[in-house]
C-alpha cells in the first residue's frame, strides 16, 4: 500500500485542531489527541512525528484559514473593507460549532510553553494577520482615503488588537451589540486626510 496513511488527513487535522483550540497546547495530551483523531499513537507519531509536529501543522493550517478569510473580505472603500473584516469575525448564530475564541491568540497567550517551531508559527501567524491590515491601510493612503501622515504601523497593531478582542471577549461575556460598539469606536482611530478648500 506504499506506506501512505489510511485516513483522511484533513479530518484528523481538524479533530486535533478542535482539541488544541479548546484546551491549548500544554493541556492537550497525546492520548486525548489520538482519541479525537481516531488514530493509534503509533499512527499519530508516524504521520506527525510527535505532539510538537502535530501542533505545528495544526496551527499552520489554522493560520492559513484565518488569513484566507481576512483576505476574502471586500468593501467599496478601504475603510469599509477594514470595518467589514472586523465584523466578519464577530460570533454568529447558526455557524457550525467550533471552539470559542481564536486559536492563534490562545497560542500566543501560552507562547512560553510552546515548542520553538510552534512559537515560530504563532509569530508568523500574527505577522501575516498584521500584514493584511497593513496592506489595507497602505492602499487607503494611496487612494487618499487615509491621511498620508497616518501611523500605519501603529494602526495595524491597533486593528489587530481589536480583531483579537472581538474574537475572544465573547468568552468573557461581551455581547454582539457591545462588540459592534467596540468596532464602531475602533474605527474612530481612522485618520481621514485633511480637506483643503478649493
Amino acid at each position: 500500500m506504499s506506506g501512505k496513511p489510511q485516513f483522511d488527513d484533513d479530518a484528523v487535522i481538524n479533530s486535533a485542531m478542535d482539541v488544541f483550540w479548546r484546551h491549548g497546547y500544554s493541556a492537550s495530551s497525546i492520548d486525548q489527541l489520538a482519541t479525537a483523531m481516531g488514530l493509534s499513537r503509533s499512527s499519530l507519531y508516524k504521520r506527525f512525528r510527535d505532539k510538537d509536529g502535530l501542533f505545528e501543522e495544526v496551527l499552520s493550517t489554522y493560520v492559513e484559514r484565518v488569513v484566507r478569510r481576512m483576505n476574502s473580505v471586500r468593501g467599496d472603500t478601504k475603510r469599509q473593507q477594514l470595518e467589514a473584516l472586523l465584523h466578519e469575525f464577530l460570533p454568529r448564530e447558526g455557524r457550525a460549532a467550533r471552539p470559542a475564541g481564536c486559536m492563534l491568540a490562545r497560542s500566543c497567550a501560552e507562547m512560553v510553553d510552546l515548542p520553538p517551531a510552534g512559537q515560530s508559527v504563532a509569530r508568523r501567524g500574527l505577522t501575516r494577520q498584521r500584514a493584511v491590515l497593513d496592506g489595507i491601510l497602505r492602499e487607503a493612503v494611496a487612494n487618499r482615503e487615509l491621511a498620508s501622515t497616518a501611523d500605519i504601523d501603529g494602526l495595524a497593531w491597533h486593528y489587530l488588537g481589536v480583531l483579537h478582542a472581538i474574537m475572544n471577549l465573547p468568552q468573557a461575556g461581551a455581547t454582539i451589540s457591545e462588540l459592534r460598539r467596540v468596532i464602531e469606536l475602533a474605527m474612530l482611530a481612522w485618520p481621514f486626510p485633511e480637506r483643503h478648500p478649493d
